[in-house]
């Protein structure tokens, strides 16, 4: 079975659950970091019980390394989403600022 996931892409059901625990987990963990948050918080955010959960992690601390990768990935995104619209924008790789800084 298939869903469409985040941003419209089309996934395998398993794979969407697992994507949506790992944004819900990134919310949670940044607004009350690693050992404020219980599995009980995150099973409410997502919906599933605590075996759905652990199908998909072996522990929280392998859930939180990929919520700190999807939040890390989902902030570097959203900061340099436009970058390449910007008339001369320094670090466009073909700048001569760009090129300078490749020889510091």
């Amino acid at each position: 079975m298939v869903s469409i996931g985040f941003k419209g892409a089309w996934r395998p059901k398993g794979e969407e659950t697992r994507h949506r625990i790992v944004a819900e987990a990134a919310a949670l963990f940044n607004k009350n970091g690693f050992e404020g948050s219980s599995l009980s918080e995150l099973m409410k955010a997502t919906g599933l019980e605590k075996g759905g959960i652990y199908r998909h992690f072996s522990s929280k601390e392998e859930l939180a390394a990929e919520a700190f990768e999807y939040a890390w990935k989902a902030a570097w995104d959203a900061r340099t989403q436009d970058l390449d619209s910007i008339p001369n924008w320094g670090m466009k790789s073909g700048s001569p600022c760009f090129k300078g800084m490749m020889t510091l």
